[in-house]
């Protein structure tokens, strides 16, 4: 059933997903809190926060050596953990797609400093 329901999320997706494990700062209307980044697209990430959020809230995420970006709380997925949709214009999300594959086949430059261990899932063949 697990295999399943993670097949079914697979399809939805939209964009390949790179699984990281990054000190972000995530910033409400009001107040900043530290959090970790888990994985992310070009359309959005998982982010772990202890702050008082709930779907439909509006934040920005700023991910040292990526940038800062806006986005909206889509859903709670476990305790303390988030999934969050980048409210990106095309040229910001090219940029972040050039990142992310920097990052990813090591193609060096400022956003491969601090991001040891990075694994990219929802391969399409």
């Amino acid at each position: 059933m697990a295999e399943a329901n993670e097949n079914a999320g697979r399809e939805r997706r939209q964009h390949d997903r790179f699984v990281v494990h990054k000190r972000i700062e995530v910033s409400t209307s009001t107040e900043t809190f530290n959090g970790v980044l888990r994985d992310i697209s070009v359309g959005g990430a998982a982010i772990k926060v202890r702050a008082p959020l709930y779907q439909a809230d509006i934040i920005s995420i700023d991910i040292n050596d990526l940038g800062e970006y806006e986005g909206q709380i889509l859903r709670s997925i476990e305790d303390e953990t988030f999934a969050v949709e980048f409210e990106t214009n095309e040229s910001e999300a090219v940029e972040l797609a050039a990142k992310l594959v920097g990052i990813y086949y090591g193609a060096g430059g400022e956003c491969a400093s601090d991001t040891a261990d990075v694994k990219k899932s929802n391969l399409t063949p």
